[in-house]
């Protein structure tokens, strides 16, 4: 059986609440790509803080809560990942000044 592996890609993430939002996050949020949310509330400030965030992506509609990482990858697409998930599937990479 042949094998396979993932091809290395770089990604661009922050985690909610640890993080600052990327302008690319909030651009997501202006298009309506994502909205934010107090749990049990009305949709709030997304420069604020907030419960829980959803996110439309082209595999449907995701839920991302505090600590989840948000990812962009290198065709813009924007979607959530648990922290254990993440921290299996990623490392940091070194960037240039």
């Amino acid at each position: 059986m042949p094998m396979f592996r993932k091809i290395n890609s770089s990604v661009e993430v922050f985690q909610i609440h640890v993080d600052p939002y990327p302008d690319w996050f909030k651009d997501a949020v202006g298009r309506g790509d994502v909205e934010c949310f107090w749990k049990n509330r009305d949709i709030c400030d997304p420069l604020g803080n907030f419960d829980c965030v959803i996110i439309k992506t082209h595999n449907g509609v995701h839920r991302a809560d505090a600590g989840d990482y948000i990812i962009k990858d290198g065709n813009f697409r924007i979607y959530p990942c648990k922290p254990d998930i993440f921290e299996m599937t990623y490392e940091p990479v070194e960037t240039q000044p």
